[in-house]
Formats: structure tokens, sequence, C-alpha cells
């Protein structure tokens, strides 16, 4: 896996909810963290048609003046292509409100060039613009604050970086995520929890769990059903007093001291 990206998704892996992952399928790493799980927040009509040819390359933005290069969806469902888009006259920036035009993953928004409309509510098609990343797909560069996460060929985000104990690092009612311990990846997910994913309840997939909780293999949770691949376990503050719910469970730390700098208070409930 290269340093700075998750693991590279296998498109057409179900999610709980019907949706494609937008990442490979159940990995766990040392931390028993699941690392390959977010599902998908949009969905579509599936087109009888394979997915167009791509037009452009989303690296090197190659498209003619006035025009952007895009990720798109040909299914509503997958980014399985790349098109150029026609800029809008005066586009957003990264950070700024912005709005695709057409479906959620047309590809055409009111970003600015190698930006991307993120986040995109999918009946009203406002979203929040981000960087797209530059550089290669070995040596991947995103602003600071930020990290690439690569969507197989056809997406290139910068996902802002963001702290599990802290509600509002994520726009929205969206849920910060724990993605791979190396390099530390804490990034924003659209939130698929619905009517499940407290505290021990079984998940299979990274954003399933409430706002606070991450979805760790279930064999490092006491009380986990075994045949799930996973249970919502909290965060915790390591230097807070022991908040963790159930009999024996306690804040352990998620790295140790100076391994991940700006992180050294984070740290999960599970047993000691």
């Amino acid at each position: 896996m290269m340093p700075g990206t998750t693991a590279l998704p296998e498109p057409g892996t179900t999610g709980p909810d019907g949706t494609t992952s937008t990442t490979g399928p159940g990995e766990t790493d040392s931390l028993g963290q699941t690392t390959a799980d977010v599902t998908s927040m949009t969905s579509g009509p599936v087109l009888d048609a394979g997915p167009p040819a791509s037009e452009c390359d989303l690296w090197t933005n190659d498209c003619p003046p006035g025009k952007k290069c895009a990720s798109a969806s040909s299914d509503g469902i997958w980014w399985d292509h790349s098109v150029c888009v026609d800029l809008v006259p005066m586009p957003d920036g990264v950070g700024d409100e912005c709005m695709v035009f057409g479906a959620p993953m047309s590809g055409q928004d009111s970003c600015g060039p190698h930006e991307m409309c993120w986040f995109v509510d999918p009946v009203s098609l406002f979203g929040t613009c981000i960087a797209m990343c530059t550089g290669s797909v070995r040596d991947p560069i995103c602003p600071p604050s930020s990290t690439c996460h690569l969507g197989g060929d056809h997406l290139i985000t910068c996902l802002p970086d963001c702290d599990p104990l802290d509600p509002d690092s994520c726009p929205g009612d969206d849920l910060c995520v724990f993605l791979s311990p190396m390099p530390a990846q804490f990034v924003c997910a659209v939130d698929m929890s619905e009517e499940s994913g407290f505290a021990f309840d079984p998940c299979e997939f990274a954003n399933v769990c409430k706002p606070g909780l991450g979805c760790v293999e279930s064999e490092m949770v006491p009380g986990c059903d075994l045949a799930s691949t996973g249970c919502c376990v909290p965060f915790c503050d390591v230097n807070a007093p022991n908040t963790c719910p159930g009999q024996g469970f306690e804040c352990v730390a998620l790295f140790a001291p100076g391994e991940v700098p700006g992180k050294d208070h984070l740290g999960r409930c599970t047993a000691p």
C-alpha cells in the first residue's frame, strides 16, 4: 500500500445498505482496526451499457481551456471514468459550499480546476469543495490537514483529516473514521449507521458506527459476536478519567508516545 493512501478498492463490494464499498473488503491490521471498510453514500439506476471510456487524466488535468478533468460514474454507484466538464465562470474554492449539476456523481459541479464537490447531499446536491491529489499514484500530494485517498483509477480525493473525539471536526453529520494506523488516517465519511452502530453493536464497515466509535475486529472486543467482522467500540482520551462503558473496559492508547504527532491522547475502549 502506498504511503498516504488507503487500500485500493474492490468495485462491487456490497455494504450493509446495498451500496458498494469505497475501499477493499474486510482487512484488519495489527491494532484490530478494520482498515478497508467505508460504504458509499450514493446510489442510482444501473445502466445497461458499460462505463464510457475515460477521456482525460485526473492527475494532469489535460482538458482543453475552460474545462477540467472530473471523476464521474456511469451507474450512480461507482466512480468508473473521468471526463472533461465545463468550468463555471466563477468557480468555488476548496472549503466553499458547492453544487453538483445533474446526478450526485455526474462530475459536473461548481468547484474550480483540480477540485471536486464532496460530502454531497443526494437531495439538495449541495456539498463542499475539496482538492484532488497532485503528484502521482506513487507519490500523492495533498494540502496540509488532508490525506490522499485513491478510489481505483478514477478518484483521487484529498479528504480532510479529523479527530474522532471532536464532533465538529467533520462537516454536517459526517463521521470521523479511522482507516489505517500507518500512517494514521482519520478522515471524514458519510454516516451510514442508521438505526444501529451503538457501542458493542456488530459492524463490517468503518462508517456504520455512531460518532465517536470505531469498528474493531470482533476477536479484540470481549463479548462481541465472533460471527461478525467486528464490533463498534468508543474512542477515548487516555488523559481523561475512564469513561468506557462495559465492565473491564479501559481506555488503551492507540499509538506509542510520539509515534503519531498530535495523536498521543487518542485511545480506544478495550480490555487492557
